[in-house]
């Protein structure tokens, strides 16, 4: 079992790749792994929570984790990017301990496998 660890807030998810099916990760409340994983229910305090985070430019439906060819990957599917070592990237191969950037105002997680 992996998980991803929310960097700004320090919660992580746990997720197991089954049968092949990649697991989403955005804002929306539908994904598999939604971030931010806290968020008020008030609109006017989300809002907050995001700007001060960086939350607000990860995509509703940002990118999905998956399995190719034994490898562990993140896809990026969202519209304002994901970055890894500084660079944007479309997809990242993911090694236990790597950092990446959801948006780039500098939402980070962390990949524990």
């Amino acid at each position: 079992m992996a998980k991803i660890k929310d960097l700004q807030t320090g919660v992580e998810q746990e997720f197991e790749l089954a049968g092949g099916k990649p697991l989403s990760i955005g804002r929306k409340r539908d994904c598999d792994l939604v971030f931010p994983p806290i968020c008020p229910e008030d609109q006017s305090l989300a809002n907050q929570f995001l700007r001060e985070t960086g939350a607000s430019s990860i995509s509703r439906k940002h990118g999905v984790i998956s399995q190719e060819n034994g490898d562990t990957q993140f896809v990026n599917a969202g519209s304002l990017g994901t970055f890894y070592k500084g660079r944007k990237e479309d997809v990242i191969k993911l090694n236990d301990g790597d950092i990446f950037t959801l948006g780039p105002d500098g939402y980070e997680v962390q990949y524990i496998d």
